[in-house]
This record gives C-alpha cells, sequence and structure tokens, in this order.
C-alpha cells in the first residue's frame, strides 16, 4: 500500500511539475511569439536555400578565407597576431585549433558561428524596428532581411561579413536604448562593441574615432563608471594587437591588407586610366611589384602612390572610385556563378539565375535607399539622433567600398540592415509629425 501511495504521489507530484512547465511554455510562447516564428522561418528559409542550392555541398570558397584561416592557425598554434587579418577574428575562427581540431572542422564551426550570429542580427533589428513601427509591422521589416539572399548564402562561407553585421546592430541596439533610457552602460557596451569590430574588420577605424569623438564629452564625465570597463577593455584589446603587429612586423598597425587593397585595386584602375590599359583585376604589373615588397615597403609605397595620383591623376583616381561604387552597388552575389549541381537538383540551374538576379536587385534597392535616405537624414533638422548615427553608419560603408572591388554585394551587404532601420525611422518621424498637427 505504502508503494502504491508513493507512486500515487509521485505521480500527482509529475502531473504538477509538467503543469507548470506547460503554463511557462505558453507564457514563454506567448511573450515571445515573434521571436519563435522568426526562428522557425529562418530554419525552414536556411534548409530551402540549401537544398536548392546544395549549399552544403559546395567547394568554392572566396580567396579571402585562405587568410582567415592562415591567421587563425598563427594565433593558436604561436599565440601571435596577424599581419592581414586582425585578432578577434582569428581567434573567433581559428576556436576548434585551442582543442587540437583539424582546420577542416573551421568550416563547420563558421556555419555555427554564422547562423547563430544572422540568427541574433534578425532579433536586434525587429528589436529595434519595435521602437517605431507596430510589432506586425516591425515583424514583416525583419522579414525583408531575413530573406535577403546573400546573407543566406554568406552563411555558408568562412569570412566576416555575418559576424560583422552582428557587432554593428547590436552596437546601433545599444545607441538605441541609451536614448531611450540615458543609462551610460548601454553607450559603453555599444562604444565597446564597435572597437572591437575594428578587430573584425579594420576598415572601420575612422568610423569607430568619429562615433566615439561623438559621445567624447559624456564618456569623459562618465569615465570612472564602473561600465567604463565595457568601452577600455576592448580598447586593450586593440591596443595589443597593434603593439603585436609592430613587434613582427614594425608598423604600428592594425593590418597591412588596406595598403594593399587600395595600391592593387583603387590605385590600379586609376592608373590604368592614365595609361590607357586595361584594368585586370588580379593579374597587373603594379600587383605584381607590390606583393614582392616587405610588408613595411608596402605601407610606404601605397602612401606615396595616394600622395602621388590626388596630385597628378586626381580625375582618374576619382572616376576609378565613382566605378568601384557603382560596381559595388549594382552587383550580385559573386560565388553563385561557381556553384555546381551536384545532387542533380531538378530546380537548380533556374534558381541559381533567380538567386543571381534577386542578389543584384537587393543590392541596388538598398544601396540606392541607403544614400538617399541617409542624405535627408543628415541634412533634415528635426532629424533623431539614432536615425542620424545610422545614416553616417551607412554612408561610411558605402563610401569606403570605392577603395576595392570586383567583390559583388559582400562590401553594401552591411548596410541592408540599417536601411530598414533609416525606412521605419521615417515612418514613425511622419506618423509622430501627423499626430502633432491634428493635435
Amino acid at each position: 500500500m505504502l508503494v502504491y501511495k508513493a507512486t500515487f504521489l509521485n505521480l500527482i507530484f509529475t502531473i504538477l511539475v509538467i503543469f507548470v512547465l506547460m503554463e511557462n511554455a505558453i507564457t514563454y510562447i506567448r511573450t515571445y511569439k515573434f521571436q519563435l516564428i522568426l526562428l522557425l522561418l529562418s530554419i525552414l528559409w536556411v534548409g530551402i536555400v540549401n537544398y536548392i542550392s546544395n549549399l552544403n555541398q559546395q567547394t568554392y570558397i572566396f580567396p579571402d578565407t585562405i587568410s582567415y584561416i592562415n591567421a587563425a592557425e598563427k594565433f593558436y598554434y604561436t599565440g601571435q597576431s596577424d599581419a592581414t587579418r586582425p585578432l578577434l577574428i582569428a581567434m573567433i575562427n581559428g576556436f576548434p585549433l585551442a582543442f587540437g581540431c583539424s582546420k577542416q572542422l573551421l568550416f563547420s564551426w563558421s556555419l555555427i558561428i554564422n547562423l547563430i550570429s544572422w540568427f541574433s542580427t534578425l532579433i536586434l533589428l525587429f528589436e529595434i524596428l519595435k521602437n517605431y513601427l507596430p510589432v506586425h509591422y516591425a515583424f514583416s521589416f525583419t522579414l525583408v532581411y531575413l530573406f535577403s539572399i546573400t546573407s543566406t548564402l554568406l552563411l555558408f562561407h568562412l569570412l566576416t561579413e555575418t559576424i560583422f553585421i552582428l557587432g554593428l546592430v547590436f552596437t546601433l541596439f545599444c545607441f538605441q536604448k541609451y536614448y531611450l533610457t540615458k543609462i551610460y552602460r548601454y553607450l559603453a557596451i555599444g562604444i565597446g562593441v564597435l572597437i572591437l569590430c575594428i578587430l573584425i574588420k579594420p576598415s572601420t577605424k575612422i568610423l569607430v574615432l568619429f562615433i566615439s569623438l561623438f559621445f567624447l564629452k559624456t564618456i569623459v564625465n562618465q569615465i570612472f563608471n564602473k561600465w567604463s570597463i565595457a568601452l577600455f577593455a576592448p580598447l586593450f584589446l586593440l591596443l595589443f594587437h597593434v603593439f603585436q603587429v609592430n613587434q613582427q612586423f614594425g608598423n604600428y598597425t592594425i593590418t597591412y591588407t588596406d595598403s594593399k587593397t587600395y595600391y592593387n585595386y583603387l590605385g590600379t584602375r586609376a592608373d590604368c586610366f592614365r595609361n590607357e590599359i586595361l584594368f585586370e583585376e588580379y593579374e597587373n604589373p603594379r600587383a605584381s611589384y607590390f606583393d614582392r615588397l616587405p610588408l613595411t615597403e608596402q605601407k610606404k609605397v601605397a602612401f606615396m602612390d595616394v600622395k602621388e595620383q590626388i596630385k597628378n591623376n586626381k580625375w582618374n583616381l576619382f572616376k576609378a572610385y565613382c566605378i568601384n561604387v557603382f560596381g559595388n552597388a549594382t552587383k550580385g552575389n559573386p560565388s553563385l556563378i561557381n556553384y555546381i549541381n551536384r545532387s542533380s537538383t531538378s530546380c537548380f540551374e533556374s534558381f541559381k539565375l533567380i538567386f543571381r538576379v534577386l542578389s543584384k536587385l537587393q543590392n541596388c534597392i538598398f544601396s540606392i535607399l541607403g544614400i538617399v535616405l541617409s542624405i535627408c537624414v543628415i541634412i533634415k533638422r528635426n532629424r533623431s539622433k539614432i536615425s542620424w548615427i545610422t545614416s553616417v553608419f551607412v554612408l561610411y560603408f558605402i563610401a569606403i567600398s570605392g577603395i576595392s572591388s570586383g567583390q559583388g554585394d559582400r562590401f553594401h551587404l552591411v548596410i541592408y540592415p540599417m536601411v530598414l532601420i533609416l525606412i521605419s525611422g521615417l515612418i514613425y518621424s511622419k506618423k509622430a509629425a501627423a499626430k502633432v498637427l491634428s493635435e
């Protein structure tokens, strides 16, 4: 009898636990239903695109991928920073190497990191948009980014874009929180994450300097606040990387890639215009000459080339710059050309063409909207500060894209979520103005 009684009591207890868990689960689902729907749609979308395009079976890798793997191996095997790829992205990409895994596993690890980063970006974007729009509209706007084809395709590549976009959107999320609450920790965390973005993509450094100067008064006033550690810890990591690069190669710099990028793309194209010869992106005498130079000499040669071309070839330099920006704003995802129908999927070629057209179309639309909306926000007097900062972000990344070329829509992909923020901010400001007029 005692056994049956104990069993009965255990059963009652189990039922009560399940009931409580179900109640909590139902409450959780009701509270976060849009986030959960985003998760389900994300999984479904990636699964469909993967099936159609055989993404997990493709062997094409971007040329940049090799340098990211080399930087990861150098960090985990020697503890040193790389000359071309910064410290943080090497740490993230190469994490499995710390446990003795092979570099082949880095591609699977990259997919996991990219999926987490991509979904986190969707959630953060949704949270930002909710402060401008009704929740259903914010959800619909978020779906626009979810279904951007290049952001999906790059999930299967070992690159920086997906992680980098998460860092930028998280920064804007923190800045929005700061303006809504006036709590300093959001500002400190936001700027700290933006500093970390330099160690993912060094091209962010001038933007970080500008934003830091913009908030300098607040930072100085809160210098002894405990949350300032969120700002100074990333700064310390950045300085550590710079000192390591100087110790190994002889320059206080974040990367030597910026010099090479300018010289081999923008500088070479302008020089080809001057000499009236065809610009070859990967094979030309300037590139061959530059690659043979020591890294310290590359910095000097690139700097002298900038000075010389501004002085004697400024029109061709400007022309080359405009062509680069135009190309980065109008081209689609470059990896699609190299995809092969490995599973003999019947609709492969049709969807390959559709995806190529979609990636071009999306790039054109977001680039045009980004430029137009950002300029409108900046010249408008009653702009909100978060919209102003977002506009600066958009124009900055479009502007620096002119230094390089031939990467398809990878350069302008970072502005896609920012453009959605600008559009929602514009809708919000118009509604606010209409409300004021009606009163």
